[in-house]
């Protein structure tokens, strides 16, 4: 091959004395190397290149094969020494700029990213040059929480990459770059259309390992939108080249997102070996900040699986990883996973521990994404163990974290139900009352939020008028059967069939319970499914007041969920039994 020649004259030109012209041969075979997929040839001929007479060029280029077969720290570092080596201005300072915001992004803060991305567009000097600082800038504005200035900035560097002389990958990369900023404003659909035109323009140029990258983030948008078999048909396709190519990060990450599908699908036990796969090869790559986060989805896998002792093993582990990283974003991001295991295993006290802790870390990362996590957590945490009172004031905080665009996202409209919720318990009726208007004024924008609004007037209604509480939340049910969303309805059915016994119609709760069952039968994907089927059968039965075959199967289940340390199921289903009147069989 072309490459290959290079790299023979190359050497003939090291033997002979000449370190200038050996440099710029195993430099020009590098490029090519890296070009034409052979990652570790590239980095291998870069060093040569470096090692003959050291250039900003060939530690950049060094730098991408590195990063390309998944030597992650190295490729931080000799990123670094190409900025040190460009002298501080011109066209190739910025790009070694660039190059470094880009590799930063796996291992360092936003504002890191953020400081590199802007010297970028400072030390531009041409059109190109700006074009890779932006395009390096938008991740750390997302990360930021900054999205609609990502957004805003995306649209920009498309429009610039359609000028003259603008080299067709940069303007293929920039079309990329949009589609983060369209992913992360939900906006999926778009996010696919480019990521599908910049895969096209990558498989044209021959550039597999690009190509696999636009087929991942297709694929993991697909999962986003709940299309498992489309997402799994193009990672196992990304995973194939991955492998061909010898992108061993990359097909970690292939693994990792495979597991994810599988795991969304509820196959847990493929998902598990998958991501175990892909703890080896993270760990053979030397990517200790990799190795934590997949230590995290192994955790996650254990915890949904209710093996909480596994979970809380791995989780350690995931922090050991972390810790030795030196990836604060990825420590804060362990520390939130790790207080809803230790929620899910009944210590509330070490999951505040852990948030604490997490929101502490954060202060100087200006990250809103994983602000937002953290409360999302701990709301779940006070939800479960603490009081009304608490969770009202985190989800404000929530609330207040939120940019304007998302004000009828799923996340957003769960918040503000909650904080209804919390709000009546507390008596705080006209607190409760404006958030409903809120949710009502949403509504005539968004109609998809109209069951939303039928089932919170029935939580307000029941004490005064349980007819018309259940009329509110039947007919919330009826629109989301009517829109196809089986675990909305299931959900609202399950707050009917309550008002329902309470109220005494003890044919409307038979119906409705039998209604119940036959979803959670059927949906197979909600994570606590033994509960919710139980939860059904437990009302059927109090219903026709058969409360020994209730109390029967009520002990079944929870000497089985306590058998597999499964707290928060258990303490669930004991609720419910209280609730209903029941007494703990295995008291």
């Amino acid at each position: 091959s072309g490459r290959a020649v290079l790299a023979l004259a190359a050497g003939h030109r090291e033997a002979a004395g000449e370190p200038a012209a050996a440099a710029a041969l195993w430099l020009r075979a590098a490029e090519a190397a890296l070009a034409h997929n052979a990652s570790r040839e590239a980095s291998d001929w870069a060093a040569r290149s470096r090692a003959a007479c050291d250039t900003c060029r060939a530690a950049m280029v060094h730098a991408r094969a590195l990063r390309r077969i998944g030597e992650v720290e190295a490729s931080v570092r000799v990123s670094r020494e190409a900025v040190a080596l460009s002298g501080g201005a011109g066209a190739e300072a910025s790009e070694a700029w660039a190059d470094l915001a880009g590799i930063l992004q796996l291992s360092s803060s936003a504002a890191d990213v953020d400081h590199a991305a802007r010297r970028a567009i400072e030390l531009a000097t041409d059109r190109p040059s700006w074009i890779r600082g932006g395009n390096a800038l938008v991740p750390a504005l997302i990360a930021r929480g900054r999205t609609e200035e990502a957004s805003r900035l995306g649209d920009e560097l498309v429009e610039a990459a359609e000028a003259p002389g603008i080299p067709g990958t940069l303007a293929t990369r920039c079309r990329e770059v949009r589609a983060y900023t369209r992913y992360a404003t939900r906006r999926y659909e778009e996010a696919i259309r480019d990521w599908e035109a910049a895969a096209e323009s990558w498989k044209a140029a021959g550039d597999r390992f690009a190509y696999a990258n636009a087929l991942n983030n297709i694929a993991i948008t697909e999962n986003t939108l709940d299309r498992p078999e489309q997402a799994m048909a193009r990672h196992r396709e990304a995973e194939r080249i991955r492998r061909e190519i010898g992108d061993r990060l990359g097909l970690a990450i292939s693994l990792t997102n495979i597991s994810n599908v599988l795991h969304r699908l509820r196959d847990y036990d493929a998902a598990l070996a998958l991501a175990r796969e892909a703890l080896a090869l993270r760990r053979s790559c030397g990517d200790v900040a990799g190795a934590g986060l997949t230590l995290g989805n192994i955790a996650l896998i254990h915890r949904l699986q209710g093996r909480i002792s596994e979970a809380l093993a791995a989780m350690r582990e995931a922090a050991q990883m972390r810790t030795i990283s030196g990836n604060l974003v990825e420590f804060c991001d362990g520390l939130i996973h790790f207080a809803r295991i230790h929620s899910d295993h009944g210590d509330p006290a070490a999951a505040r521990e852990c948030l604490a802790e997490a929101r502490r870390s954060m202060k100087s990362l200006d990250r809103v994404d994983l602000q937002r996590s953290a409360i999302w957590t701990a709301i779940a945490v006070e939800d479960a163990h603490g009081t009304p009172a608490a969770g009202a004031e985190l989800r404000r905080q929530y609330l207040a974290l939120c940019p304007p665009e998302e004000t009828t996202s799923d996340q957003v409209l769960t918040v503000l139900a909650g904080l209804f919720g919390s709000l009546l318990v507390l008596g705080r009726h006209d607190e409760a009352g404006e958030v409903l208007r809120q949710l009502e004024e949403r509504a005539r924008i968004d109609p998809a939020i109209h069951p939303l609004v039928h089932g919170l007037k029935a939580r307000r209604a029941f004490d005064r008028d349980p007819a018309g509480a259940i009329r509110e939340v039947a007919e919330a049910a009826r629109l989301v059967r009517e829109s196809g969303s089986a675990p909305a309805e299931f959900e609202f059915l399950t707050e009917l069939v309550e008002f329902q016994c309470a109220a005494g119609d003890v044919d409307g709760a038979v119906r409705t319970g039998a209604r119940i069952e036959d979803l959670a039968r059927t949906l197979n994907l909600v994570e606590d499914f033994p509960i919710l089927l139980a939860g059904a059968r437990l009302r059927s039965l109090a219903a026709r007041e058969q409360r020994g075959e209730a109390l029967q199967m009520a002990d079944g289940v929870l000497r089985d969920l306590d058998a597999r340390g499964a707290v928060r199921q258990a303490r669930s289903l004991r609720t419910l039994l209280g609730k209903l009147g029941l007494s703990d069989p295995t008291a």
